[in-house]
């Protein structure tokens, strides 16, 4: 059976997203990368997680204006999984959502 290409899961993700402005707080984004393709698989990821962050941030902005404080809300628990004395905390950059990448065979 024919993988799909990868832009037909980014359009797919892409026209989900409407969806998950509704859900925003509870959502968790899986990043499935293909192990068949080993060259190609942190492009992919990088990918992903470009559109990922475009669409949280239309997402935010979104819910921002409409005078939402969820948005801030859920960098600062995503801060708190790292921990105020992490050596790199300052320059994570927080998404507010949860992020599994995992991998197809």
């Amino acid at each position: 059976m024919k993988r799909p290409h990868a832009a037909v899961s980014l359009l797919c993700l892409a026209a989900n997203w409407q969806a998950l402005n509704l859900q925003v707080a509870t959502a968790v984004v899986a990043v499935v990368v293909d192990l068949s393709q080993p060259a190609q698989v942190l492009q992919s990821a990088v990918t992903y997680l470009q559109l990922v962050r475009a669409n949280l941030q239309t997402s935010y902005g979104w819910l921002e204006q409409k005078g939402s404080k969820l948005p801030e809300q859920l960098q600062l628990r995503a801060r708190k999984y790292i921990g105020s004395s992490h050596e790199d905390k300052d320059v994570i950059q927080h998404l507010g959502e949860l992020i599994c990448i995992t991998h197809r065979p």
